[in-house]
């Protein structure tokens, strides 16, 4: 189990370095069910690079080969499928996922 207290140093830390940040799938319905998640998927506008250097110091793996994330304390983090899209962000990442439930996002 992800504790939220994870989940927001890593939000606040996207946040503070003028990224935008979206918790996606699973883990916003588990959030509106007042559960705790049992993982969490993280979208940002930050390329992944810059992810991996905002967390260094923690545990922090790249991943993935076709869409490639990056695990923050087994949190994933994506920066957009197909590219970032400034024009279109979060939407056009939203729109690219294959089930429902993975494209809500808040």
């Amino acid at each position: 189990m992800i504790s939220k207290r994870s989940i927001r140093l890593i939000i606040d830390r996207l946040k503070e370095n003028s990224h935008q940040v979206y918790v996606t799938g699973g883990a916003v319905r588990d959030m509106m069910l007042n559960r705790t998640p049992f993982d969490v998927d993280i979208l940002t506008s930050a390329p992944l690079d810059e992810v991996v250097r905002l967390f260094a110091g923690q545990k922090v793996k790249k991943v993935g080969k076709t869409f490639p994330i990056v695990l923050v304390d087994n949190i994933e983090i994506s920066s957009g499928r197909g590219g970032f899209d400034s024009e279109r962000f979060p939407e056009s990442d939203l729109a690219a996922r294959g089930f429902p439930l993975h494209a809500i996002a808040q």
